[in-house]
């Protein structure tokens, strides 16, 4: 089977998208996408700065419009997603529809060890284990509709990229 021209990673915050992305891309030998730097670089400031200063709704607007802008391009990538992107506007289907989705199923207490070491993650700067929970509770349906979900408990981002890489043949 031949990998898919675009390759979506999913999954919520602390998950490994960007590094099992960046490893992944390597391994298949096409450009590795981070959307919230590409949203980054749009908007000329942080996403925190973004969600602070616009708010989630204007985010979400962005959001869309650099990913309908990319998934459109005839060109292949692997793109490490926002942990929310699947769950707005119907993006899900929308890269199920151009692409592959990969999820990384990630444990509660894995994603709370990971992030909580890193708190610019605007939805989980107050009461880290509740909203991380809740974010939980809320997307994984919509995490479920990936194509492919990987189980990533005791595995190296080294091991997942080459797991990723063996299933896309």
């Amino acid at each position: 089977m031949k990998e898919p021209d675009k390759i979506f990673i999913i999954g919520l915050p602390g998950s490994g998208k960007s590094t099992i992305g960046q490893l992944l891309a390597e391994k298949l030998g096409i450009p590795f996408l981070d959307l919230d730097v590409i949203i980054e670089i749009m908007k000329g400031k942080s996403i925190t700065k973004i969600f602070t200063e616009e708010g989630e709704d204007e985010f979400r607007k962005i959001e869309a419009q650099a990913l309908n802008s990319l998934v459109v391009a005839n060109e292949p990538f692997v793109m490490a997603t926002g942990g929310g992107t699947p769950c707005f506007n119907d993006h899900i289907r929308k890269m199920n529809t151009y692409g592959k989705t990969i999820f990384l199923n990630t444990p509660l207490e894995i994603l709370a060890s990971r992030t909580n070491q890193n708190n610019e993650r605007p939805l989980l700067m107050d009461d880290h284990q509740r909203r991380l929970e809740k974010l939980f509770d809320e997307r994984i349906s919509y995490y479920q509709q990936a194509e492919v979900i990987i189980n990533t408990a005791g595995k190296s981002a080294a091991a997942l990229s080459n797991e990723i890489a063996q299933l896309l043949g």
